[in-house]
């Protein structure tokens, strides 16, 4: 049966000193014997997992506490302290370190299997990621198609082919990082530099939050609507923008955009709700109009001009040609779509049809 995984980032609760002694104990000794391969006293399984994971070992970096799955233990407890307590095995304490943890972004499903975590310190604040994997019977038949367009002025703009709505997310990300950008340029000419890096962390679980909450959305809509998942592959987005030169200003917005962060928490959450998601590839999906076929042009980043059917935005129109283009393979993906999507009447431009067919067949038949 087909599973998916997913990592909870937990901020662990202040320590008692006696605990904060006995973890950071365990945790210097395990980072001694990466380096140098001398035994100060480790427990016997932290120790396997490092010679396990940990084989090209960087001189003075600090590498993560793994813990084995059998060995770490997760009780939801919720109290005035802390919601959640796992067990951490150290040399020290026999039987184990209760530690607390800080209530994670979505609450840790019950019914999922823990996997092997990971335990770091970073900024004297110790951090566990705890990884859960849950099976998932995945859909193969969908009524309807979610299809997803990445860009700038939009993280993503989403079309249903079924009934043409469309929902452009992302314009408070666009208005936080824009803010975050003009903060940290005025106190950089006031050479502020821990303060640049303070807010620095705080523009990131903000933008984490934004994604979380667009991708959330998505798969609700997609449960909602009986709807298969379909994403442009962006391989290489950032090495076109830049041999096209489309200026500092566009070149800054598309390298800061955090388009794998999206595309990941889109696929988990998908995983997790037995939704499949495909990707194709984007060639042309931009430049032809998705009702004629024809070659078009962009007037403006976010508008698309086609000489016989008029104006359209141009996030919308590549959403449905990557909409349209995957119906071509679902076949292939192992997915089939009952719902009857009416496609434009019309033969699609040869030069995108043949280049498109040819990278999916390259892309496929790699599996």
């Amino acid at each position: 049966m087909p599973f998916a995984t997913k990592a909870y980032h937990c901020k662990v609760l202040q320590l008692t000193k006696s605990k904060q002694s006995a973890l950071q104990q365990e945790y210097d000794s395990l980072q001694h014997y990466i380096q140098t391969r001398e035994d100060l006293g480790v427990y016997s399984a932290n120790k396997q997992q490092a010679d396990r994971f940990y084989k090209h070992i960087k001189k003075g970096t600090k590498y993560p506490l793994s813990i084995r799955n059998d060995l770490i233990k997760l009780e939801h407890d919720p109290s005035k302290i802390a919601e959640y307590w796992v067990r951490v095995p150290v040399k020290a304490v026999k039987g184990g370190l209760w530690i607390g943890l800080i209530k994670p972004y979505e609450p840790i499903p019950k019914d999922v299997k823990i996997c092997e975590c990971k335990l770091y310190k970073r900024d004297n604040t110790w951090f566990l990621d705890v990884v859960v994997k849950k099976d998932v019977p995945e859909k193969t038949e969908y009524q309807n198609v979610i299809a997803i367009d990445m860009g700038i002025k939009h993280i993503a703009t989403s079309v249903e082919l079924a009934t043409d709505k469309t929902v452009f997310y992302g314009k408070d990300l666009n208005h936080v990082r824009a803010w975050y950008f003009w903060l940290r340029r005025k106190l950089g000419k006031k050479k502020s530099i821990d303060t640049i890096k303070k807010i620095g962390s705080h523009e990131r679980r903000i933008t984490n939050d934004i994604i979380h909450n667009i991708t959330r959305d998505i798969v609700n809509r997609a449960l909602e609507t009986d709807s298969l998942i379909v994403l442009g592959r962006l391989k290489g987005l950032r090495s076109r923008g830049h041999k096209q030169n489309r200026g500092k200003k566009f070149n800054r917005k598309l390298s800061g955009f955090p388009y794998y962060k999206f595309t990941e928490y889109l696929s988990y959450k998908a995983a997790l709700a037995g939704i499949k998601v495909i990707k194709v590839f984007e060639d042309w999906t931009s430049q032809i109009c998705r009702k004629c076929g024809d070659r078009g042009r962009r007037l403006t980043q976010g508008l698309f001009l086609c000489n016989k059917c008029g104006e359209e935005n141009a996030d919308r129109n590549a959403a449905f040609n990557i909409g349209y283009r995957a119906l071509g393979y679902t076949s292939k993906a192992g997915v089939t779509v009952n719902s009857p999507i009416t496609l434009p009447s019309v033969v699609r431009n040869t030069m995108m049809r043949s280049e498109a067919q040819t990278k999916e067949a390259i892309y496929f038949n790699r599996w």
